[in-house]
């Protein structure tokens, strides 16, 4: 676990910084170009994506038939479904009106390919918990493709920048597993090998075509009635949210996953993995998002440029999901080890209709893109309190406990907010201080203010913290 939290970290901090140049040297028109080809290929690239990696890491006993079968029953479908978005390319720019779309979506439709062949391989080492070896080559990859970014963005490479290098280093990705895994799939699908990973397969594709639905519908329909620079400020807030916090809670889900399926019959072990992961990831996130609210209106045009100033509403209204990411995350791991789908295909069918109706109403009755921001985030936290509501009770876990629990983290957030809002309009000599002054000496106070609270209200937290860090450097 300390080398998913390791790579979390790692991931979360290049993303950020990777944020910040690439704002710098490109404009929101090009940000919202990418969004709107992402969005649609993400929706094409439902059907790439089968459900094969769960089911392989959860399922019991596995043959190796059954990995050669669905390592090449993924890819050619992922090769088909790729060759037909290509193919699409031309109708996909004329629908957003937009022509340089065409080769945008031909090289996404090329990543597709690759992500969908890293699949398998990529399950049969989270099966084997070999965490540290995966954390390595991500992190390595991370930053090869962070160099490449920042340098095809400074060598006026545009928006290909957002593209290009994320997929050429997923490149190496491939060899490198079948490398340490020291396996090379035989070329064949045997349908009768993958009939035991089936039935968890399928659940799970459709969770995960909700879902998809889900974190790109707004894309596709915002992309359609808003003009690129418009919608780049929507894409480049939802991103900055998002994207590093994805990276961190994909790292945080690849241990939890294969961990709870080896003791999914075990409704202890699930209490447990709660208790202790949960205060751990709210003393991280609570404090640090109630501080990114509070300073955005000033970090965003000091760091990202006056140009982003538009979109730091957008960025306080997608921090707020932040709250919910600790509790859903723990839940859905869970729900996921055993094989129960029923709660995340209810949340994903319901946000999936509100967000499309709520969505095209707003754009098409000419609302300001922070009105349909504002519909995104109120349908999110609908669909997290949902799923949180019902796996507390899954797991027969009161809110009570969960509260008592989040002592440490509440506290910490709820004193940030207070020191900030309090003591900076009061602080003595602070119009003395240059923008970039005030802005640190806030990000550093409110850091400190949420570490000593917390150690305040739960010493045990904080000392299981470190405790985890001294195993990651004992480690090394």
């Amino acid at each position: 676990m300390a080398w998913n939290f390791a790579n979390a970290g790692g991931g979360f901090l290049i993303q950020i910084v990777r944020g910040i140049i690439l704002a710098r040297l490109l404009v929101p028109e090009e940000f919202g170009v990418v969004g709107m080809a992402m969005g649609t290929c993400a929706l094409s690239g439902i059907f790439t994506n089968l459900g094969m990696g769960g089911a392989l890491v959860q399922t019991r006993s596995l043959e190796r038939h059954c990995s050669n079968s669905a390592f090449w029953f993924q890819t050619l479908v992922t090769f088909a479904i790729a060759v037909l978005l290509a193919a699409a390319s031309p109708w996909v720019a004329s629908f957003y009106g937009d022509a340089r779309l065409t080769p945008i979506v031909c090289v996404l439709s090329a990543g597709m390919l690759i992500n969908g062949s890293l699949t398998v391989p990529l399950a049969l080492m989270q099966r084997d918990l070999r965490f540290k070896e995966i954390n390595v080559m991500w992190g390595v990859l991370r930053l090869a493709s962070f160099a490449t970014a920042v340098t095809m963005a400074a060598t006026g490479w545009s928006y290909w920048s957002l593209i290009v290098p994320d997929i050429a280093t997923r490149l190496f990705a491939l060899p490198t597993l079948l490398w340490r895994q020291k396996w090379l799939p035989r070329f064949g699908v045997n349908l009768g090998s993958l009939r035991p990973i089936m039935s968890f397969s399928a659940k799970s594709f459709f969770s995960q075509c909700l879902a998809t639905i889900n974190t790109n519908i707004d894309y596709v329909i915002l992309g359609r009635f808003f003009a690129p620079e418009i919608f780049g400020l929507y894409f480049f807030g939802y991103r900055r949210v998002r994207g590093p916090l994805k990276v961190g809670t994909m790292s945080v889900r690849a241990a939890l996953f294969p961990a709870l399926s080896r003791v999914q019959d075990s409704a202890e072990s699930a209490r447990r993995a709660f208790f202790q992961g949960m205060p751990v990831l709210a003393a991280i996130l609570y404090p640090l998002a109630t501080l990114g609210i509070l300073v955005a209106p000033q970090l965003v045009p000091l760091v990202f440029g006056e140009e982003w100033t538009p979109a730091a509403p957008l960025l306080q209204m997608f921090l707020v999901w932040t709250y919910f990411i600790p509790i859903n995350l723990l839940v859905t791991a869970n729900f996921q080890s055993r094989g129960i789908f029923a709660p995340t295909l209810l949340d994903s069918s319901a946000r999936a209709i509100l967000l499309t109706v709520g969505l095209v109403f707003l754009g098409a009755g000419g609302y300001s893109i922070y009105w349909c921001g504002f519909w995104v985030i109120l349908v999110e936290m609908f669909g997290n309190t949902f799923v949180a509501a019902w796996g507390l009770q899954h797991m027969e876990i009161r809110f009570r406990q969960v509260l008592r629990t989040m002592a440490g983290p509440l506290a910490a957030g709820l004193a940030v907010a207070a020191f900030d809002l309090l003591w900076w309009p009061l602080a003595p000599g602070a119009e003395g201080f240059a923008s970039w002054g005030i802005l640190l000496a806030r990000l550093i106070q409110g850091v400190g203010v949420g570490f000593l609270v917390t150690y305040c209200v739960d010493r045990h937290l904080v000392h299981t913290m470190f405790q985890q860090l001294a195993e990651l450097v004992r480690s090394r």
